[in-house]
Formats: C-alpha cells, structure tokens, sequence
C-alpha cells in the first residue's frame, strides 16, 4: 500500500504523499518485525490480548 502511494504521488507530483507513504510504510515494517521476532506472548502483550 506504501508503494502504491508513493507512486502516485510522484506521478502528479504531489509532495503530500510522502506523509501517507510513511504511515503505511513503518506501520506495515512494525508488524513485520514483531511478527517476525516476537512470540506468541510477546506479541499478545503488545495488542493486549491473551
């Protein structure tokens, strides 16, 4: 979703896209990392769930 933002915003060249861009991008690059170091209980603890 990142790349597809920050495509459109440099095909009519809008600065503005660079704020969305980075939302979804280190949003997205968050769960991969916990998804990818954190345990099961780690990671529940994160979203508060058991």
């Amino acid at each position: 979703m990142s790349l597809v933002t920050v495509a459109g915003g440099l095909a009519s060249s809008l600065m503005g896209a660079i704020i969305p861009f980075l939302v979804f991008f280190l949003g997205g690059l968050l769960c991969l990392v916990i998804g990818t170091l954190g345990t099961d209980r780690a990671v529940a603890k994160i979203w508060g769930t058991k």
